[in-house]
């Protein structure tokens, strides 16, 4: 947008919020494929049966569908959290020459050496 002159808004690359932006951005499809698997061991019965004794929304999140869902949730949350710390550790753990991500690495190609084909090639 700002290439462009439209309205200047400031993008959040380079700043924490931009960094907690782009891992949940990441995150997003397993932790909802393995939370809504967590889901189908909530019987509509057990949430019925709530609501017919009076429980708000909220009261049926808290009693009955939370517990239920705990076990997924415990590994969608470890599965993010090693994810995170596999981005940061597997360049270390590879070796002296701490090679570098491929989508920097092309755009540092196609930046400084002028090299549209090899970046493309890439």
């Amino acid at each position: 947008l700002n290439a462009v002159d439209l309205p200047k808004i400031r993008t959040p690359y380079l700043t924490p919020r931009g960094q907690v932006i782009g891992l949940v951005w990441d995150n997003i499809p397993l932790t909802v494929l393995i939370l809504l698997a967590g889901l189908g061991s909530v019987a509509n019965q057990s949430v019925e049966a709530a609501r017919d004794v009076g429980a708000n929304a909220l009261q049926v999140f808290w009693h009955i569908i939370l517990p239920r869902i705990s076990n997924s949730i415990l590994v969608a949350l470890s599965f993010s959290v090693l994810g995170i710390f596999s981005s940061f550790t597997l360049p270390y753990l590879l070796g002296p020459a701490s090679p570098e991500m491929l989508g920097p690495f092309m755009q540092r190609t196609l930046r400084e050496v002028q090299d549209p084909i090899g970046a493309m090639t890439q």
